[in-house]
């Protein structure tokens, strides 16, 4: 998959490729934000924090799906996103891949280091990692995109439409209850 199949104009083809389904607006505010891959940093930094702002719809949906909180648990902009992950991890574990939450903790790791460095050392690695996570994810999902995902921008585009497509399941389930039981 080449940058020139995340253009505005092919939009709509590249939603309904990789999911199946006719065109959500949500795509088009992702491709809007989500900068070409020219500068890493400003895809990194911007894709991560589309993927957080999902990440954090998620958890406040799982929350709401839930008929026991006694704490009044609430997920706010607050929480750092690998505490957000880490309970996105806790909530949703036995509903998602691996892979996803190896790209999920790669790319934080990477804007991390290009948030707090202004050479970050091993950082080509660490985003052939994240590459080669959502690939995987890809291909055990069996979507049209096999083989590692080229470019970056691409990558976080595919991470957050796999993320997008949980969160539209989980608004069209039935409120499901999680309770907690204690065996003696």
């Amino acid at each position: 998959m080449t940058e020139e199949n995340l253009t505005e104009n092919s939009t709509d083809q590249f939603y309904k490729a990789i999911t199946g389904k006719d065109l959500n607006p949500s795509i088009d505010r992702l491709l809007s934000y989500l900068p070409s891959d020219k500068d890493q940093v400003l895809v990194v930094l911007k894709g991560h924090l589309l993927l957080e702002e999902l990440i954090t719809e998620i958890l406040q949906e799982k929350l709401r799906q839930i008929e026991e909180n006694p704490l009044g648990v609430k997920v706010t902009d607050r929480w750092m996103f690998s505490k957000k992950l880490e309970a996105l991890w806790l909530l949703v574990n036995e509903e998602w891949f691996d892979y996803d939450w190896k790209a999920l903790k790669e790319l934080n790791e990477i804007r991390n280091k290009m948030a707090h460095c202004l050479e970050p050392k091993g950082i080509e690695e660490k985003i052939d990692r994240f590459r080669t996570a959502v690939s995987s994810a890809w291909d055990e999902s069996n979507a049209p995109s096999k083989g590692l995902i080229p470019q970056l921008r691409p990558a976080i585009a595919l991470l957050w439409i796999r993320l997008h497509s949980y969160q539209r399941s989980l608004r069209n389930s039935k409120k499901k209850s999680i309770t907690k039981t204690c065996e003696p």
